[in-house]
């Protein structure tokens, strides 16, 4: 029986492969506190975004919130017909402290969706059903966030 076979005899799903899910290197753990300024912590954030083409929804720099779009994560197919479709998005959050240390704060939002015949149920927080998947989605963000500084 192949890997495949295997997969659908125990889960009763398959991942479609359809997105390529992000992923942080296994022993990372991020900084979240910066000796740097919050202009540099706030470009590099950005540039990440727009380096993973990751909409921005909402920036406000004065307050130092950024809000993303949704992003479309893994989905699934069962052998029964229908399947769960999963997203993510981020707020981010920088900060000044006191000594010139700048603050960087990620969340993410993990969603999914199932689908079972002509019925859909709308997207709703799974996160705290899936924390090491969020743990992932957002060490990966501050991973690449912290490459730039």
């Amino acid at each position: 029986m192949t890997l495949l076979g295997v997969s659908l005899l125990v889960t009763g799903c398959i991942n479609t492969g359809e997105v390529k899910t992000p992923k942080s290197t296994q022993s990372f753990e991020p900084k979240r506190a910066y000796d740097t300024s919050v202009s540099k912590v706030w470009k590099a954030a950005n540039d990440t975004l727009d380096e993973n083409r990751i909409s921005v929804v909402s920036s406000d720099q004065a307050a130092g919130r950024i809000q993303t779009d949704t992003v479309a994560g893994d989905n699934y197919i069962s052998v029964l017909g229908g399947g769960t479709m999963t997203r993510y998005s981020y707020n981010i959050r920088v900060t000044g402290e006191e000594g010139g240390k700048t603050k960087l704060f990620v969340i993410c939002k993990y969603e999914s969706m199932h689908q079972v015949g002509s019925s859909t149920r709308p997207y709703m927080d799974v996160g705290p059903e899936h924390p090491d998947k969020v743990k992932n989605y957002e060490n990966w963000l501050y991973e690449q966030i912290e490459k730039k500084l």
